[in-house]
């Protein structure tokens, strides 16, 4: 065999394995970044689902969306949070807060109807503690990804109106809440989730499809 022939297989043999060699290698980086990414998506869905069980959240449901029961709405929100704070002040967990919620729906439904009484309103008024289901919500201060939670539900009339939401415990509807106060309620890695939404956009978003999805579906 003519040595000229000899060194040009050799040399193809060469680019050959240079080329198999340097393929494996980017597809193993690929590969380990790819695992990388859906590990932090992973562990972001698993602070998430923790943080769902740590928190317990309000839901108003005005009577409809006329200025006068929207404005209803407000007043029987702000008699709830006020009470449901000397109510809560002794919990130390979620749970705590669930469980006085329910040993006092009907105390928290007498407070909301008079209320409505005091401006004049006949409107009905039905508390229940539920588990349900909410969007992604930023607030003032902190975000909630999206998810379902335990949750004080007050419907006001046939409450067809906009609602509002907030979380009882901690207890971040208070007006004089401290919210670094408040998070100390929480892990490390909840309160990061709560207060630093903007590092987590696209967390939060994967997390709010996710949740869609599965909500749309078991419903």
């Amino acid at each position: 065999m003519p040595i000229l022939s000899l060194q040009n297989k050799q040399r193809k043999w060469a680019f050959f394995m240079i080329h198999h060699l340097f393929g494996r290698l980017f597809v193993s980086i690929g590969l380990a970044l790819l695992l990388s990414v859906g590990y932090t998506f992973w562990q972001f869905g698993e602070d998430c689902g923790q943080l769902r069980e740590d928190v317990f959240r309000l839901h108003v449901l005005a009577a409809s969306d006329s200025e006068e029961d929207q404005s209803l709405k407000y007043l029987v929100r702000d008699a709830i949070v006020e009470k449901t704070g000397d109510l809560f002040a002794a919990a130390d967990s979620a749970a705590d807060a669930k469980s006085i919620a329910e040993d006092s729906l009907a105390e928290l439904e007498a407070i909301a109807t008079q209320t409505l009484r005091d401006h004049g309103s006949d409107d009905s008024v039905h508390a229940e503690v539920t588990h349900m289901y909410f969007t992604t919500r930023d607030y003032e201060n902190f975000s909630l990804p999206a998810g379902e939670y335990d949750a004080l539900r007050i419907v006001i009339g046939e409450g067809e109106g906009h609602n509002w939401w907030c979380v009882l415990y901690p207890s971040l509807c208070l007006p004089c809440a401290v919210p670094e106060e408040e998070l100390e309620a929480l892990s490390e890695e909840e309160a990061d989730v709560i207060s630093n939404p903007d590092d987590y956009r696209l967390r939060f978003a994967a997390v709010d499809l996710w949740e869609s999805i599965r909500h749309h579906f078991a419903s």
